[in-house]
């Protein structure tokens, strides 16, 4: 029981970190940026938001995006960071996939259950690429945009990064690991118990004093 929790648990959190990830790259209110300085910004309730596909401006009753269509004139980091962000969302759909096939409620047939394992380890090492490159990617964003204009604050783009990140790191996917580890292993002992008890028990066939006892401690 406590280890169909520990699955479980593991992967309802990555998918709740995959899915924090996806809402990172759609969205585009990763930093909070203004023209001016910070008191005028807020007396003028002028402010800006920052993202990977567009610059938006808030201001009262008014909220314009402008697309960053042009590829060529970005800088380095918008594009470094988009394509992070996007390989992270892609990674994260196959890992899940193979989480799901790992849990105990889910069986392909009569597959051995080091199968499952080796599922595990491959969807644990998927989700810890997903996790490095959207903490990269929601790191460097706010640290070079901060060189370009005023940072405010960080939007909720990069909270549910970061969010995303930490839920699909390594932790959930240990756990599922830990716990397909556990199972091989008891498995491997209950057949080992078995086999000594099938020893015994061809010894106590034997007609000797000594085999009723072994006959009585096995009954």
């Amino acid at each position: 029981m406590v280890a169909t929790c520990l699955q479980v648990v593991g992967f309802v959190t990555s998918f709740v970190g995959w899915i924090g990830i996806i809402v990172t790259t759609s969205t585009n209110d990763w930093v909070v940026t203004c023209g001016y300085t910070i008191p005028t910004c807020r007396k003028l309730d002028e402010l800006g938001s920052k993202g990977l596909w567009a610059d938006c401006v808030m201001a009262t009753g008014l909220y314009h995006c402008k697309p960053l269509v042009d590829i060529l004139i970005l800088p380095g980091y918008v594009q470094a960071c988009r394509a992070l962000m996007i390989a992270a969302s892609v990674l994260g759909l196959p890992a899940i996939l193979l989480l799901l096939t790992v849990l105990p409620c889910i069986r392909m047939g009569h597959e051995p259950g080091v199968a499952k394992y080796r599922r595990a380890q491959l969807a644990g090492v998927m989700l810890i690429l997903l996790a490095l490159c959207a903490m990269v990617a929601t790191i460097w964003f706010p640290v070079c945009a901060h060189r370009e204009t005023t940072i405010v604050s960080f939007g909720y783009s990069l909270y549910a990064g970061w969010i995303g990140a930490v839920d699909a790191g390594p932790w959930p996917e240990v756990c599922v690991i830990m716990v397909r580890g556990w199972e091989a292993h008891s498995s491997a002992r209950l057949r080992s118990q078995k086999s000594r008890k099938a020893s015994c028990l061809a010894f106590c066939s034997l007609n000797t004093p000594l085999s009723f006892h072994c006959l009585k401690r096995n009954l």
